[in-house]
């Protein structure tokens, strides 16, 4: 397959962080007597960076899990890296494009378990696939510790809901990011070995799931079966008056 204009542009940043390094790449390290509105603007410059390249996944030679994601877990672990507001802002846009563009080709199976590396290679949202990707490395690398998991899951189910309605692009890509976010908390654990919970943090995790699920139930419902003779459909439908029910057999 011939690798496109963008490819190559990816393929040449993955050899300069191969040869230089990503702190010089990406994190721009070694610049003095930036601004802070410069520095700023350096972070969402190198984010947005960082982002492109996991969105691209694969180039010439490489891709994004065989080649960046290490290098940038390992410049992460680095103690004197001002790290975490590069990270932030790589998650933001990550997190803002699959909101944006939802969910396309993802399963909706939600387990403890590490999600398999296929499964996210199946994923075909760009975005999407870039933050399941982006989320595992940090977190499966302990660079993310479990309380930036409930932070998370937190800020999910509060974009769950848009008012009274459901925001369906969140809903698309909830399962498979849940799925992410459980491992740190109940610890990488292969089938079939001891699973050691964390009480503070599974009780969160309880009450945000049944806080959603209530939230669902208090939803009016869209139809209604009744079972007499036959099964009859019943629509409620919403008229000048009031709500009309209406049998279709």
């Amino acid at each position: 397959m011939q690798a496109s204009g963008h490819q190559k542009f990816v393929a040449l940043i993955d050899k300069l962080i191969s040869k230089i390094g990503i702190d010089r790449v990406i994190a721009a390290c070694g610049m003095p007597n930036l601004s802070l509105l410069e520095k700023s603007q350096e972070v969402a410059s190198s984010a947005w960076l960082a982002a492109e390249i996991l969105c691209t996944w694969r180039w010439p030679g490489s891709s994004a899990v065989s080649s960046f994601l290490p290098s940038l877990s390992a410049y992460a672990k680095g103690s004197n890296s001002p790290q975490e507001s590069l990270l932030d802002e790589t998650l933001s846009i990550l997190l803002d494009g699959s909101l944006v563009y939802g969910g396309s080709g993802t399963k909706s199976s939600v387990s403890m378990w590490p999600v398999p590396a296929d499964e996210v290679d199946g994923v075909e949202e760009p975005f999407l696939r870039a933050l399941v990707s982006f989320l595992s490395a940090l977190f499966k690398e302990k660079i993310w510790r479990p309380e930036k998991a409930l932070n998370l899951i937190e800020l999910l189910v509060n974009k769950l809901f848009l008012g009274e309605a459901v925001n369906t692009n969140c809903l698309k890509i909830l399962p498979l990011l849940i799925n992410v976010l459980l491992e740190p908390l109940y610890g990488y654990a292969e089938p079939g070995t001891g699973v050691h919970h964390c009480s503070l943090e599974e009780r969160f995790v309880q009450n945000t799931m049944i806080d959603w699920l209530e939230r669902a139930v208090s939803l009016p419902p869209l139809v209604t079966w009744k079972t007499g003779e036959g099964k009859f459909l019943f629509l409620q439908i919403k008229t000048q008056n009031a709500n009309s029910p209406v049998r279709l057999e």
